[in-house]
């Protein structure tokens, strides 16, 4: 079996939120000690997760817990205020909206995943077509050119979260221009790209985020879900150095992120993908999306045991 010592999950959803999770910081950041991890990065939907990570890390601080900021309209949406505050206080992470953002609302409707542990109510749901990066002539808002390059600052990255793959492209070309590290989050879920939207993205800079909640049984009731085949091809194709694996995991309909995690990696080596591979996509690759220096990493030889 592969461990996953010394991985670091970017895309982990601890409580409170305004959906039920599994557990809070401090749950998450045991847990990750546990299993041997060395980081995990906090995502909520409703406020920046830096004063929660700060707090984690300090009670177990074996494991680097990590903040970031997501930009739906609890936060003003594309407020660089907002922003600018989360990154002085260290969140490495921004995300750009996701159920106020206009693709999640084409393809969820508003405040919903269409599934009721996944729905908040009306009045924080949200109205009209949602939040686009993009204005009427497809060039991007100029307070999203300015959170492109307060990330760059920063030291930190940006990752698209539901944005749609026009809006992703255009944000991607921004990045690269400037030099922002861009995280496509869960490949074939938001955004439904195909593996040539993703192989050009990386081409360009970015990296593919491969979720293994994508591949568990919620999302294939969604109707966005996403094989193991699909993840191994996309692996081969995108690369293992472009390629982040990560959980998107919190839910109470699924494992705690370490087993998720675990599980999922060890899924994808009997499809075919090399355990050399995949500790990159754990270990090695998180650090470099976090800017993080790259002897930090353990070793990728062979973790197995059993």
């Amino acid at each position: 079996m592969i461990t996953i010592e010394g991985a670091i999950d970017l895309h982990v959803h601890a409580g409170p939120e305004l959906f039920v999770r599994r557990g809070d910081a401090l749950d998450f950041a045991e847990r990750a000690r546990a299993a041997g991890m060395a980081g995990i990065l906090l995502k909520a939907h409703h406020e920046a997760t830096t004063s929660r990570a700060q707090l984690a890390s300090r009670l177990v601080p074996e494991v680097e817990v990590y903040g970031s900021i997501t930009l739906n309209r609890y936060v003003g949406g594309f407020n660089p205020y907002a922003v600018g505050a989360a990154l002085a206080l260290g969140a490495r992470a921004v995300f750009m909206p996701t159920f106020h953002s206009r693709e999640h609302i084409a393809e969820f409707g508003a405040g919903t995943y269409g599934i009721a542990a996944m729905t908040v109510p009306d009045h924080l749901s949200g109205s009209g077509a949602g939040l686009s990066v993009l204005d009427d002539g497809g060039e991007l808002l100029p307070e999203v050119r300015q959170i492109v390059r307060l990330v760059a600052e920063h030291g930190a990255f940006l990752a698209t979260a539901h944005l749609s793959t026009t809006e992703i492209e255009t944000l991607v070309e921004e990045c690269a221009s400037v030099g922002t590290r861009c995280l496509i989050t869960h490949a074939f879920h938001v955004p439904r790209g195909d593996e040539d939207f993703y192989r050009r993205m990386a081409r360009r800079g970015a990296y593919v985020e491969i979720a293994a909640n994508i591949a568990y049984p919620i999302a294939v009731h969604q109707g966005h879900a996403m094989t193991l085949q699909q993840a191994a091809d996309l692996i081969a194709s995108v690369g293992p150095e472009r390629t982040v694996i990560s959980t998107d995991g919190g839910q109470p309909f699924a494992p705690w992120p370490p087993d998720l995690l675990e599980a999922f990696v060890n899924s994808l080596a009997n499809v075919g993908v090399a355990e050399a591979d995949l500790r990159r996509m754990i270990c090695t690759t998180p650090r470099e999306v976090l800017g993080l220096p790259a002897d930090s990493a353990p070793p990728e030889g062979d973790t197995t045991t059993g």
